[in-house]
C-alpha cells in the first residue's frame, strides 16, 4: 500500500467512527448539556484525534508533524489576518445560514428538533461549551479536515482541484443538510487557508473565533447581557432592512476575499522558495548523474493513481449518503 492509499483509509476509517456515533447518539438519553458534550469529545478528540493519529502511527510511521501541518513555521502576519477572518466569517455565516434555511423551507424541508439547546444553569456550562464548541472543533476538524487531508492529496498539483475537494467534504463530514450551507462556504475558506500556508494554525485560530462568537452570543442572549441585547437588536434591524443586511455580507464575503489573497500573497514568496529548492535540488541531482560516479538512479515519483484516492472517496460518498437521507427526512416528515 501505497503512503497516499493508507492516509486516504485513515479517512475512511474516521467517516465509519462518525456515522456509529451519530447513531449510538440516538440512544442516549442524558440532559441536552451532557449529550452534546459526551458527543463532541467522541467525534472530535477520538474520532478526528486519536484514531487518525494511532493509526497513522501504526501503519505510516512518518514524520507526524510534517504529515499534519502543525509544525510548519509561517509568517506571523498569517495570524493576525486569521483574526480578522474569524470575526468576519462569523457574520457571513449568520447571512448564509439564513438564505440556506429559507431555501430548504421553500423546497419543502421541515427542521424539527427534540433538544431545548444549551441551558446556560451556571458557569461551568459555559466552559464546557467554550471547550467541546469552539476550542475542540477548532483544532480537531483543522487537524483532521485540512491537515490529514492536505497529506492525502500531496501528490495533486492543482490548488483549485485541492480546495474544491476538501470544501466539499468538510461540508459533508457534518452529515447533516442543515448545515451543509455554511460549512461549504467555511470549508472553501478554511481549504484556501491551509493550501496556500501550509499549516493548520491559521485556520484554528478562524475556527475558534467562529464558533467561540456563537457560544459568546447564546449565553449572552440568554443571560440578557450587552452582547445578547445588541445581537437582538441587530436581528430586529434585519428583519425590517433585509436589503441593506443583504448588501453588508456582500461586502463582508468580498473583504474575507481580499484577505484571503493577502493571506496567500503573504506565503508565496515562501512556497515559491521551496519549489526552488527541489528544484534546485534536482537539477544537482541531474549534474551528479552526469559527471559523478556511477549508481542505481531512483525511479521519478509516480503520478498518483485513483484507486489510492478511493478510501476517502468512499468516505466523502457515506457522509454524502447521510447528507441526503437527513435531506429527504426534513421534506417526507
Amino acid at each position: 500500500m501505497t503512503k497516499t492509499f493508507k492516509l486516504s483509509a485513515i479517512c475512511f476509517i474516521s467517516a465509519l467512527w462518525f456515522i456509529a456515533i451519530r447513531i449510538l447518539a440516538n440512544f442516549v438519553n442524558f440532559s441536552d448539556n451532557v449529550t452534546s458534550w459526551l458527543f463532541s469529545f467522541l467525534m472530535q478528540v477520538i474520532g478526528m484525534g486519536l484514531i487518525p493519529f494511532l493509526l497513522y502511527k501504526q501503519w505510516v510511521k512518518g514524520d507526524f508533524k510534517a504529515d499534519f501541518h502543525i509544525s510548519k513555521r509561517i509568517p506571523a502576519l498569517n495570524y493576525f489576518v486569521a483574526v480578522l477572518i474569524g470575526l468576519l466569517l462569523y457574520y457571513l455565516t449568520m447571512g448564509v445560514s439564513m438564505i440556506y434555511q429559507s431555501f430548504l423551507i421553500s423546497v419543502g424541508y421541515t427542521h424539527i428538533t427534540t433538544s431545548a439547546g444549551t441551558i446556560y444553569s451556571g458557569w461551568e456550562v459555559l466552559v464546557m461549551e467554550f471547550i467541546t464548541v469552539a476550542m475542540l472543533p477548532a483544532f480537531f476538524e483543522e487537524f483532521y479536515n485540512r491537515g490529514l487531508l492536505l497529506s492525502v492529496f500531496e501528490g495533486e498539483k492543482s490548488h483549485r482541484k485541492i480546495i474544491i475537494f476538501l470544501a466539499i467534504y468538510f461540508a459533508l463530514f457534518h452529515q447533516n443538510i442543515v448545515q451543509t450551507g455554511y460549512t461549504l462556504i467555511g470549508g472553501f475558506i478554511f481549504a484556501f487557508m491551509i493550501v496556500k500556508t501550509r499549516n493548520i494554525w491559521p485556520g484554528v485560530i478562524v475556527h475558534f473565533i467562529n464558533n467561540g462568537l456563537s457560544v459568546a452570543i447564546d449565553y449572552s442572549t440568554q443571560k440578557g447581557t450587552y452582547l445578547g441585547f445588541v445581537y437582538e437588536s441587530y436581528r430586529q434591524f434585519m428583519y425590517g432592512n433585509i436589503l441593506i443586511i443583504f448588501a453588508s455580507w456582500v461586502a463582508v464575503a468580498f473583504f474575507i476575499v481580499l484577505l484571503l489573497r493577502v493571506m496567500a500573497r503573504i506565503n508565496k514568496k515562501r512556497l515559491d522558495d521551496d519549489e526552488e529548492q527541489k528544484r534546485l535540488a534536482d537539477v544537482s541531482e541531474s549534474i551528479y548523474k552526469v559527471f559523478g560516479p556511477v549508481r542505481e538512479s531512483a525511479a521519478p515519483p509516480a503520478k498518483t493513481a485513483l484507486w489510492e484516492y478511493g478510501p476517502v472517496i468512499a468516505a466523502a460518498s457515506m457522509s454524502l449518503a447521510v447528507t441526503v437521507f437527513t435531506f429527504i427526512w426534513g421534506v417526507l416528515r
